[in-house]
């Protein structure tokens, strides 16, 4: 049977320079070397398959849930016991979309109330552009552990849009879709963290179609790119934002920035996972899917992949420059922190450009 390895060389990357050695892991600000820490990394064998598996959670009873599935098809909510043995708890359907994809954790709240976001696709028009289709995300609700599920909210307010009698009118930051859990315009792959004064915060990838307000407020988001994807594209990293309400109406949608209001994301850092130690300080886990400068010669994307980690110390309003370099190579994360605040994280860390070698790997490691 398959066996984990501890501190497996494999994870060492010896032509990057923060990466060189299994066992420790580098606190950078830019460029420089700060400090440098002790961590494990144990890479994992692949034995799970369970086809089309999206996002995973285990329950205030030990038991295990996972959400399967999408696109044209139900989103399928499995449950185990044992990890090993699943069986089919509950379904989500499209409803009157053309599609649905699972797009964050799966997250219990304290109330026992289960939440999956999910990505709805509207088709756009024959011919039209890609963007032009609308990609809404929401929050959906469970009450009884997975069985069933909250329905998608707004639905006359998207008969219209789908039948072109109502537009959208996303004008700004502070605008959210309509109803109950519909979050921004514009966000996918989130990471959702209910806090310990019960508030919700999500990292959201903001990647959405482009809009009028991106180009006014984008220097102050982050560091975007020289020109605009093939979409015409100007944001592509994590931003922020909380609800008070348990994930139903969501606010300040905000990007991530130092004390001196300077921003810490640059295009391509996406998808991202919060972590709260016991102290209040928050986690931010992130991919950086392209190569950064002293390695731009070299870097394709995904093939040049990073996950890194930052730490808020006043709940989010502002981050650390410094950057904890967790792992090498491409995949998403999830993370937890243990009763001494020893974090746990996840990951993929695929190598090659298209994915491969399909690699799996656990860090060990601390804040402080």
């Amino acid at each position: 049977m398959p066996i984990s390895t501890h501190n497996a060389t494999c994870l060492a990357q010896q032509d990057h320079p923060f990466y060189q050695d299994v066992d420790e892991l580098l606190v950078t600000d830019g460029l420089q070397i700060v400090e440098r820490r002790s961590c494990e990394r144990i890479l994992l064998p692949r034995t799970l398959d369970l086809s089309g598996a999206g996002a995973f959670t285990v329950l205030d009873d030990d038991d295990f849930l996972l959400a399967c599935g999408g696109g044209d098809n139900l989103i399928r909510i499995l449950h185990s016991q044992d990890g090993v043995e699943w069986t089919e708890r509950g379904q989500i359907e499209s409803g009157l979309f053309d599609a649905h994809h699972i797009d964050s954790n799966l997250l219990q709240l304290r109330d026992g109330t289960v939440l999956l976001a999910v990505n709805l696709r509207l088709n756009p028009p024959w011919d039209a552009p890609l963007l032009s289709g609308q990609s809404p995300q929401y929050l959906l609700r469970s009450m009884d552990r997975g069985v069933t599920w909250s329905s998608y909210s707004a639905a006359d307010f998207w008969t219209a849009v789908k039948s072109g009698e109502q537009s959208v009118q996303d004008d700004g930051p502070e605008f959210v879709w309509p109803g109950v859990g519909g979050t921004f315009p514009g966000v996918y792959e989130t990471g959702f963290l209910e806090r310990g004064n019960g508030q919700m915060m999500g990292a959201f990838r903001f990647s959405g179609p482009p809009r009028a307000w991106h180009q006014s407020l984008g220097a102050s988001w982050g560091e975007l790119p020289a020109e605009p994807d093939a979409h015409g594209r100007l944001f592509r990293h994590v931003v922020l934002g909380e609800s008070d309400d348990g994930g139903q109406p969501w606010h300040n949608l905000r990007p991530i920035l130092a004390a001196d209001d300077t921003p810490l994301m640059a295009h391509g850092e996406s998808n991202g996972e919060l972590v709260e130690l016991r102290d209040g300080r928050l986690v931010l886990v992130h991919q950086t899917r392209y190569a950064e400068s002293f390695d731009a010669a070299k870097g394709v994307f995904r093939g040049r992949s990073t996950l890194s980690a930052r730490v808020s110390d006043d709940a989010g309003l502002t981050w650390r420059r410094q950057r904890y370099r967790l792992m090498f190579g491409f995949g998403y994360s999830g993370t937890l922190a243990l009763a001494d605040d020893t974090l746990v994280t996840v990951t993929g860390c695929c190598l090659g450009d298209n994915g491969d070698p399909r690699r799996a790997a656990v860090i060990r490691w601390h804040i402080d």
